[in-house]
């Protein structure tokens, strides 16, 4: 059986994987210099549509 989650700690998670997907994001943005264009470009409108997703 899975664990119920308090509301707090829901929204200690949900506080974390947005700080992650910044995080990743950030990432992302400073491999510019290191992955072609359209890979980089890939990548972060995956994270972006991921992000969004999970925002809702």
């Amino acid at each position: 059986m899975t664990e119920r989650k308090s509301p707090t700690d829901r929204q200690s998670l949900l506080s974390e994987a947005d700080q992650l997907m910044e995080e990743a994001l950030a990432l992302l943005d400073g491999a510019q210099a290191y992955l072609p264009a359209a890979k980089l470009d890939e990548a972060l409108s995956t994270l972006r549509l991921r992000t969004n997703t999970n925002g809702s």
